[in-house]
Formats: structure tokens, sequence, C-alpha cells
């Protein structure tokens, strides 16, 4: 039985041992200096063992709703792909665990036994990964405009601008869509919620509605994003072993030669392609009735915590992510 339906809201908590936190009492606004040792960790971690690219290095993006199976499936694609090399591995989602507090937010204790729960705030998740989300963003930059080693680099951000930023820094770059059911996602997003408190709540109830945006949102403009990519692969994630599923990878072209009198036909070849993976038989995209874009859907995301959490609602800061 989904334990979403067994149990809402403070009952829910109880049921998984969360304690509500609010977003703005979460994570306190850090110091330059509590910043800049954030990132002096972050970088030794991430860069532990890495070793540089044959030239020239390579950044592959990886795109899709939370819940598709991103980083699992993107791992497994380099190391099917380019077996010899080494890729640094950065995913802004995980800003968090950086953060000078990071301990003490994230092992809450049970609102049943008081004891600690391993499980975080999610209802100030986002709020406590904006705070050092810098440091990735310095981090990146870094790697990116560098004149000694060059890194291969699996990135996991909704700032698709970093594929034109590498392509200039003389970088090949792939784009990966991640795709999966909506259902399939939404079910997977709620499991990680409950189980680790990671990017939504548990007891959001527009976290579905939240999912399936940005799920539209990938699904439509992937083939597009791809235009500033060298290669662009499609991997459909709904089930099985995602190692296998990223075996099944295969390149797109969206700008195939000889269609100069025609350039949408490779265009709708890959629509088609990002809609089967995405779990639909429609091989068309649907028209969105709505505006939106990841931005709208972080600023809804951060409004839908703070009305839960009785704080006032901040806006979103896509640009970072």
């Amino acid at each position: 039985m989904d334990p979403m339906a067994a149990a809402g809201g403070a009952e829910a908590k109880k049921a998984h041992g969360w304690v509500g936190v609010a977003p703005g009492g979460a994570c306190a606004e850090l110091t330059p200096d509590e910043l800049a040792e954030a990132g002096k960790k972050a970088r030794k971690e991430l860069l532990s063992g890495a070793r540089p690219a044959r030239a020239p290095p390579h950044l592959l993006l990886s795109i899709g709703t939370p819940g598709a199976g991103k980083s699992t499936v993107a791992a497994a694609v380099v190391a099917h792909r380019a077996p010899s090399e080494h890729y640094v591995s950065i995913d802004f989602d995980l800003a968090f665990r950086y953060h000078p507090r990071f301990a003490d937010v994230w092992d809450l204790p049970s609102a049943v036994t008081g004891k600690p729960t391993g499980v975080g705030a999610a209802l100030g998740y986002l709020f406590c990964n904006e705070a050092v989300e810098q440091v990735f963003l310095e981090i990146l930059r870094g790697l990116l405009a560098a004149d000694g080693p060059r890194y291969n680099i699996i990135l996991q951000s909704h700032d698709h601008d970093f594929l034109i930023t590498a392509k200039l820094h003389g970088y090949r770059t792939t784009l990966l869509y991640v795709g999966a059911p909506v259902a399939v996602a939404q079910a997977r997003c709620r499991a990680r919620a409950i189980a680790t408190g990671k990017f939504l709540s548990p007891t959001l109830a527009a976290q579905d509605d939240l999912v399936r945006s940005m799920w539209e949102e990938y699904r439509d403009r992937a083939p597009w994003l791809a235009l500033w990519a060298d290669s662009f692969l499609i991997v459909d994630n709904g089930r099985g072993d995602p190692k296998e599923n990223a075996k099944k990878a295969k390149p797109v072209d969206v700008r195939a030669p000889g269609c100069e009198e025609d350039w949408r036909a490779p265009m709708r070849a890959a629509e088609a392609r990002v809609v089967a993976a995405s779990g639909e038989k429609n091989p068309t995209p649907k028209k969105r009735a709505r505006g939106g874009g990841v931005g709208s859907f972080f600023q809804g995301l951060n409004d839908g915590l703070a009305k839960e959490s009785g704080s006032a609602p901040r806006s979103s800061r896509k640009t970072s992510r």
C-alpha cells in the first residue's frame, strides 16, 4: 500500500520518524569562512582519485525528471562506453552534504522515540541545498576553465547552459536523457523521500504534480537541448536493471546530414524516441496548456514547502542548479 495514502500530514511524519523543520530555521546563512571551508572539503572529495582526461575532455549532462534514475544511469553509461576513462561526478542536488551543519540537520531525532533517524529535514531540503550550491558552481566553473589538468565530468544540473560553457572551453559534450513513465518516477520519489529525505517531502501534497511538471518539461525540451551537445543519448529506465538499460543507449542524431529540405525530420524522430522512453504511446509530445519551465518547477516547490512549514516563500534560483 502507498505509504502516502496510508498516512498523511502529521500522521505520516509520526509513522516515518519525520520531524518538521521550518526551512528558514533548518539552515542559517553561511559565512564567507564557512563557504570557503565547504569549498575546500567538496573539491577534495570530488577530485579524490581523479585522473586527467585524454584530450579532449568530455562532459556528460544527464537530464530527466526526479525519480528517473539519472545518477545511476549516467555512471553506467560512461562505465560502458568509456571503461578506461575516469569521471568526476558533480550533482548539484547533493551540495547539501557539504553544509557545515549537515550532520545536525540530517540526523534528526524521531518524533516517536527521540533517537537519531538518519533522515534529514525534508521540509527544508531545498533551502539547505541552496545555501551551499555556490560551492559546486565555483568548482565546476574552475574545472571547465582550468589551464592545468582537465577532467571528464558527469554533471547533474538543471542549468543547461553548461553544455555551451563546456564546449567553449574545448570539451566534447553529451546530453543524456533518462526517461521513465511519470507514475514510476512519482513512486520512486515518494519512496526516496520517505527513506532518505532527499529533495521532496513525503508530506507535500503537490509532490506528484511537481514531478509530472518536470517530467513534461524534459520530455518536450530534451531534443531541442540536444542541439547544444555534440551527441545525444536516450535511455528508457522505466523498468529493469539501470546498468543494463544504460548499455542499450544509442546515439540519436538531431542534425542528420542531407536534411536541408526538411530540417524537422531528424527532430521529429528524436522527439518520438524521447516520448517512448518517457513511457507514452503517443509518438507526438503533448502540447502543454500552461506555462512553466524548470524555474517554475522550483518556485512551485519552494512555495509548497513554505506553505507547509508556515514560513514565507522564497524565490527559486535556477541559474545555480
